[in-house]
């Protein structure tokens, strides 16, 4: 869903070679917000970058990179700007995988646009066990995020950054949910922003 904001726009893109799917609009606004977000580090930040999808990985030269070290910062902006966009959403391995690289973490920043679509604990009737069927409803989806949300970090300042997408409209009142109770920043940018 990160190369469109609306399902046709997505699906056309599905088949098109890595270096068009970076290329796309949405994925290069993403990429810039995720380099205006390390610009504006304070110098003595210890910072972890994470991309997830279906599977979740570590950005960087270590788990755990100083903001005042140019060349750790450079490194996570190159990463990100290989990360070709593929697969579902899977907030609980992104969450997972950031708590275990950086387990004093105190504030984070996700950039999303919408709800997960993997990850465990749901209820049967929202497992496709006889259907091949790739997709997930919507009220799936939310108990999926509540799941998630139940199973993610405790004491942690959470700010999430809201992309468009077109059909989750759920996610923006969960999100900015998730955020109020923990003191973070729910922030829908507008087109134009970073």
């Amino acid at each position: 869903s990160m190369m469109g904001d609306n399902l046709i726009e997505v699906l056309s893109k599905l088949a098109l070679p890595d270096n068009k799917k970076i290329a796309s609009a949405k994925w290069r606004r993403t990429r810039r917000v995720a380099n205006w977000l390390l610009a504006r580090l304070p110098q003595t930040s210890k910072v972890s970058v994470v991309a997830f999808s279906d599977t979740a990985s570590v950005l960087g030269m270590r788990p755990v990179n100083t903001a005042g070290a140019s060349g750790s910062l450079k490194a996570i902006a190159k990463q990100i700007g290989e990360i070709v966009p593929d697969g579902g959403t899977n907030l609980q391995d992104g969450l997972a995988t950031m708590m275990k690289a950086n387990p004093d973490l105190t504030d984070l920043y996700l950039i999303t646009d919408g709800l997960p679509t993997l990850g465990e604990g749901l209820p049967l009737k929202c497992r496709n066990f006889i259907s091949s069927k790739k997709s997930i409803s919507s009220d799936c989806r939310q108990l999926l995020f509540l799941e998630t949300v139940k199973r993610g970090p405790r004491g942690v300042t959470v700010n999430v950054i809201l992309l468009p997408i077109e059909g989750d409209p759920f996610a923006p009142s969960l999100y900015w949910s998730w955020t109020n109770s923990n003191g973070g920043t729910f922030l829908s940018p507008a087109p134009e922003w970073p």
